[in-house]
């Protein structure tokens, strides 16, 4: 039958041979529906034919010139998918190098990694085993922080890294046992910046310091897992992470009655600084920069002046609340509830008239301490064997630490006796017992191994010794050259 008019007649247009037109024959007397269907397909097949010819043109194609996904946002639609890559081909993103054990903090993992630690430590100076007594205090502390003190004296040993029920320590957290916190990163990060920026730090030099030290630790090799944060940081946590603005901090810090400890916790490289002017000025920049209180400068410049009696001028740790007490009153920091409250503290007797593990404190000296007990700001924090019990201790406000930290300076009778001291008051005890290690290693000394002094596994399994000496003997050079 001839097509009909303004149609194709598939048969005439496409001359079929051999096979083709011998099945085309035999087909012509098949319905109209399957006469339909094999026109279509003999047609697909001639197109594809003439699409395969070398040379033939795909101009007119209707194939994309670029991804959907690019189209999308050419559109301004939502970006789609990447395009898959192909393979054969695979994707080989830049690799960042991987750093050594003095570039970045780590574990010493096999037992000749750990006994060379006791040969760094033998060639350390006080700055250095700052540093080193500054992370051990804040990796023991950091397990228990914010636990009843009542629970901690109950449970808490020093043979062995502390277990907590109401925290997670496992391997390949960022919480595992030996890993320091905020209180020894801030530390660090104020040494870079006096290191880059020396004496003309600016608070925009420190506050680029610790955002530095803060992205180090997401370079850290196992048990951290790939681009974990370091675990603890309060409100600037979000300045950290691009969500606040550093105002908002300085406002938050601003309008408490009761700061925040970040500026003593961090202070002490300040204490290695000679003129006495300069020293004050970065105290009160060091707390100016995120924490712009009067109680947060006081007891940055506290924390400074108590270290530098003890470290530097070596002098009488039962004066050492009265020497940074007198220095305060004739700075420009000057704050009368300060002062009130630390000469209070400095009228306290000796901490080991409480007996063993504090058992006999009385409770109106924790209240004197640490403030109002239980702790008021920790009604929401779970405490005890199975957070039953109400956190009594030390909260992180600056005023306290300070002071909980210089009485303890005051009294204590070696490393592991103000370790002990540290936990047992509670709370915040990874704040105080770096503050206090860090001191007494840059003074005294650890003594690790006697007595009194801290045990060898806080040394081989703390993280990042090779690292913290490869700053402290930098930060020692530093000084020299003041």
């Amino acid at each position: 039958m001839p097509a009909a008019e303004g149609t194709v007649d598939i048969w005439h247009a496409w001359p079929l041979t051999g096979s083709a037109a011998a099945k085309a024959r035999s087909h012509r007397y098949l319905g109209r529906a399957s006469w339909v269907t094999l026109s279509l397909m003999a047609l697909l097949i001639s197109i594809t034919s003439e699409l395969m010819r070398p040379g033939t043109s795909r101009a007119a194609s209707p194939a994309p010139s670029m991804p959907r996904s690019q189209r999308a946002v050419r559109r301004g639609g939502r970006r789609g998918a990447r395009p898959r890559q192909r393979r054969g081909r695979p994707s080989n993103p830049p690799q960042r190098e991987r750093l050594g054990p003095d570039e970045v903090p780590m574990f010493a993992i096999d037992p000749e990694a750990r006994a060379r630690r006791r040969d760094l430590l033998a060639n350390s100076g006080p700055a250095t085993r700052l540093l080193i007594g500054d992370a051990i205090g804040d990796a023991f502390g950091a397990i228990i922080e914010m636990q009843d003190a009542y629970w901690i004296r109950e449970s808490v040993m020093f043979d062995s890294w502390p277990k907590n029920p109401m925290r997670r320590s496992e391997w390949n957290t960022n919480t595992a046992c030996g890993m320091y916190t905020d209180d020894c990163e801030m530390t660090v990060g104020l040494v870079n910046g006096l290191l880059a920026h020396g004496l003309e730090i600016s608070a925009d030099n420190m506050l680029q310091s610790w955002q530095a030290e803060w992205d180090l630790a997401k370079r850290r090799p196992r048990p951290a897992p790939p681009g974990a944060e370091r675990h603890g940081h309060g409100s600037i946590k979000g300045y950290f992470r691009g969500f606040r603005d550093i105002d908002e901090v300085r406002r938050l810090q601003s309008s408490k009655e009761d700061p925040g400890n970040a500026p003593p916790m961090r202070a002490l490289p300040l204490s290695f600084i000679h003129n006495n002017s300069l020293r004050e000025q970065l105290s009160v920049l060091n707390a100016n920069c995120t924490h712009p209180h009067a109680r947060a400068r006081a007891a940055s410049y506290l924390i400074v002046e108590g270290a530098r009696w003890l470290i530097v001028e070596n002098g009488d740790r039962n004066k050492v609340i009265h020497e940074a007490l007198s220095r305060l009153r004739n700075s420009s920091v000057s704050d009368d509830a300060t002062e009130a409250h630390l000469q209070k503290v400095d009228e306290l007797e000796d901490y080991h008239e409480w007996g063993e593990r504090f058992r006999k404190m009385p409770p109106h000296r924790l209240e004197l301490l640490c403030g109002p007990q239980p702790c008021p700001p920790a009604d929401g924090i779970g405490a005890g064997d199975d957070g039953s019990s109400k956190m009594h201790g030390l909260w992180s406000d600056a005023m306290r630490t300070a002071a909980v930290v210089l009485f303890l300076l005051k009294h204590h009778r070696g490393p592991l006796d103000i370790l002990r001291a540290s936990v047992d008051i509670g709370g915040d005890v990874d704040s105080i017992a770096a503050l206090c290690l860090g001191v007494v290693g840059g003074s005294a000394g650890l003594d690790f191994g006697e007595p009194h002094g801290l045990p060898w596994f806080l040394l081989e399994e703390v993280e990042g010794v090779e690292y913290l000496h490869a700053r402290g003997k930098k930060f020692e050079e530093w000084i020299l050259e003041q």
